[in-house]
């Protein structure tokens, strides 16, 4: 006999993709000293939303903190940009010794095998560095040409893009051009950034209002609200955890990261938040 069909409940699951990054510091001229808002919204913020209305009857929650909403804000509204953007910029040219260490030591950050490897020039650009010890560094300093700098300039900021993306313009032509690119191609690479930060928050308002995705956030700078409550409070989930001698107790502060987080939802989704 055939064994009896067993009619199971539907199993619901819930999809959520939390979408954070830290409030940036900013030097003396108001550069923030990390690229990580400006290349995840690039590579995977917007990517990702748009993917969801891709697939009918696809639901998720997309989760963007504050911090996140005003860096975002920051680039499109007031042309904030971040250093890794700034020295990109400079005519290779005219870079310093200094901004060529910089630029030797960190425009390779970024996962070798899945973003670096796939562009070929890209590849050869991290394989003539050699290593990331001082003598490594110090070689490549004598060793990259002018238009090896400038290539590095771009592929870092291009390698950071969306593969979906960089199938479109203005991002095509860079990467089918791959290497030689002038001084021009910065612009056009940094306008079409431009553009994808632009896009990134009204897209999520916009699919929440379609009804694809649910767009969720946090207390203001993503704090852990019951520490800022009462750092007591981490002995109810761990009798044994270490906390200061004179309790850290501001609850009015708990308040204001609520109230401005729930202020800067509804300025930006137009709706309150759940």
């Amino acid at each position: 006999e055939p064994a009896a069909e067993v009619s199971a409940p539907p199993l619901y699951v819930n999809l959520t993709w939390h979408q954070h990054q830290p409030l940036y510091y900013k030097d003396e001229n108001s550069v923030y000293s990390r690229p990580w808002v400006r290349v995840h919204a690039t590579k995977d913020y917007l990517d990702m939303a748009e993917m969801i209305d891709q697939h009918p009857g696809m639901k998720a929650t997309i989760n963007i903190t504050p911090s996140l909403m005003l860096q975002i804000d920051d680039y499109v509204n007031n042309g904030a940009k971040d250093l890794y953007w700034v020295l990109a910029e400079v005519p290779a040219a005219e870079l310093t010794v200094e901004q060529k260490t910089f630029i030797l030591e960190r425009f390779f950050d970024a996962n070798w095998d899945h973003i670096i490897a796939v562009h070929p020039r890209y590849k050869e650009l991290l394989d003539l560095r050699g290593g990331t010890d001082e003598k490594a560094i110090s070689a490549a300093l004598e060793s990259f040409s002018e238009q090896d700098f400038r290539d590095l300039q771009i592929w870092f900021n291009l390698a950071w893009v969306d593969p979906d993306y960089l199938q479109r313009e203005p991002f095509k032509a860079l990467a089918d051009k791959g290497r030689d690119f002038s001084e021009e191609d910065k612009q056009t690479l940094f306008d079409g950034i431009f553009d994808l930060l632009q896009k990134v928050l009204p897209t999520h308002k916009a699919l929440q209002e379609k009804g694809v995705i649910e767009v969720s956030t946090t207390p203001y700078a993503h704090p852990i609200l019951p520490l800022i409550f009462n750092s007591d409070l981490a002995l109810v989930g761990n009798p044994k955890a270490i906390t200061p001698k004179e309790a850290f107790t501001y609850p009015q502060d708990a308040v204001y990261h609520l109230y401005k987080s729930v202020e800067m939802y509804e300025e930006h989704f137009g709706m309150p938040v759940r």
